[in-house]
């Protein structure tokens, strides 16, 4: 059987390397601490370009999982209805605007009719202004 412990890959084994020893510039002498945060700074950056490159990629073949496809029924239940409501979002079947065949609510209605968002308004909130002004795919909301 295969060993599945998790491995720092050689991007993250560099970076930990370049941490410490701008750790170690700064303790030895305190004057290098502009080289150290530049060399840090640099190293942060290219985390980011490589993360959103490799995200670009593999986001649009990820299926949405766990509460993502509530989150995003509530964002279109806020612009078609301008309500956090979904009872009716999950009558018309609204989670086909993002690939989903089939989805549940997580909870009973409040009263007949009336089924508010699982989690709260405010991510759904926030999601619901990429969805209304570029009908964003929702892998596509975390570059908006």
């Amino acid at each position: 059987m295969r060993n599945s412990r998790w491995r720092p890959t050689l991007l993250i084994r560099t970076s930990i390397v370049l941490h410490l020893l701008a750790l170690i510039a700064v303790i030895a002498e305190p004057g290098q601490w502009r080289w150290a945060l530049g060399a840090v700074l640099a190293n942060h950056a290219l985390f980011t370009l490589v993360g959103l490159a490799f995200f670009r990629r593999v986001a649009p073949l990820m299926p949405f999982t766990g509460d993502e496809p509530h989150y995003l029924l509530g964002a279109i239940s806020l612009v078609k209805d301008g309500d956090f409501n979904v009872y009716n979002n999950f009558a018309n079947q609204d989670y086909r605007e993002f690939g989903y065949e089939q989805l549940r609510p997580q909870r009973g209605e409040i009263r007949p009719g009336v089924l508010i968002t699982e989690h709260g308004i405010g991510f759904p909130a926030l999601l619901a202004i990429p969805w209304k002004s570029r009908k964003l795919r929702a892998s596509d909301i975390l570059y908006f």
